[in-house]
């Protein structure tokens, strides 16, 4: 999980179709919960959904680009943190 997690992070390649099926399969509640104690996960992880919705946002990248809301702490009004800042 690490691995895929940091090849989604490096790349803007689409997710190819074979490491989407991969993680489909390997990511379940049990990985969740465990991935819950990681240092940068816990900034997300307030329901045991920190896994899940960390690769729906690598997923669809743009979703970060919609408008900020109080309920979603990923939401960011002016863009995604990784913008340039020019």
């Amino acid at each position: 999980m690490g691995a895929a997690l940091g090849w989604l992070c490096l790349v803007d390649d689409p997710v190819p179709d074979a490491l989407r099926a991969v993680l489909d399969e390997c990511v379940t509640v049990e990985l969740g919960r465990a991935m819950g104690s990681v240092p940068w996960m816990r900034q997300v992880d307030h329901d045991g959904d920190g896994l899940d919705r960390t690769l729906a946002r690598m997923f669809d990248p743009d979703s970060c680009r919609r408008p900020a809301s109080a309920d979603d702490p990923w939401a960011e009004a002016g863009g995604c943190a990784d913008d340039p800042p020019l």
